[in-house]
């Protein structure tokens, strides 16, 4: 009479035999390796991620904080707090003098004409050493100069007669001679734009230094119409 096969207590397998212990601990380990897989498979996402967003921090170029125009200023207008705002900028497209504070960029005159989000640079602006290279007796003022052939001519140093447009050219075209012998200290590189007291066409803004004898008249005239040069002194 065959017997009935008992229960083997040990465990075959393709490479051995294992015992009822290690069978027991390595499905212990099985089954807490599936309760815990969301959270190892999080970990090894968080992992990743971070790789890739390291990656790509490092790709992205660094920047730099400079002052750029929030709207535009025109050629010889003082900057006001808000003319100006923070904006970040490549480093590699950073320009030499490019103002990072704005403190230092409220209150200075403007020397061309900036569109918006245009970084405000030293070479742009009034500074008060500029403004020392004026002559004894003389003030600073920006000077709209109609563009009659004689702005190309002009450069840092030329001497300008000013002269005031006849207002009313159909009976009496003479000009009017307001200020001698003005030294030129900047030129804008742009044209003016029309004001609410002055239509502007084909003007480009001088920087002048000029008598104080004549500094109501140039600027009184100036806000209204454009002035005429006449070059005296070329400064070749």
């Amino acid at each position: 009479m065959l017997s009935r096969p008992t229960e083997s207590t040990e465990h075959a397998s393709p490479g051995g035999v294992i015992s009822p212990r290690e069978y027991r601990r390595s499905t212990r380990f099985r089954a807490a390796c599936w309760r815990w897989k969301w959270v190892i498979c999080a970990i090894i996402c968080s992992v990743i991620v971070y790789s890739l967003l390291d990656a790509l921090s490092q790709m992205r170029p660094h920047t730099e904080q400079v002052v750029v125009a929030a709207r535009t200023i025109e050629a010889g207008s003082t900057i006001e707090s808000g003319d100006v705002v923070f904006a970040d900028i490549p480093e590699d497209l950073v320009a030499h003098g490019a103002l990072a504070s704005l403190d230092d960029a409220v209150g200075q005159t403007v020397v061309a004409r900036m569109t918006p989000y245009t970084p405000i640079i030293e070479d742009q602006l009034l500074q008060s050493n500029f403004v020392g290279t004026a002559p004894p007796g003389t003030i600073v003022t920006p000077v709209p100069i109609a563009n009659n052939g004689v702005v190309e001519m002009l450069q840092v140093g030329s001497r300008l007669d000013l002269y005031a447009p006849s207002s009313d050219p159909d009976t009496d075209p003479k000009a009017t001679l307001i200020a001698e012998n003005t030294l030129v200290l900047a030129i804008s590189e742009q044209s003016s734009k029309p004001t609410l007291f002055r239509e502007v066409n084909n003007t480009t803004t001088i920087f002048l230094a000029v008598p104080k004898s004549a500094a109501n008249l140039v600027i009184g005239i100036g806000a209204t119409t454009p002035m005429h040069a006449v070059l005296v002194d070329p400064a070749m």
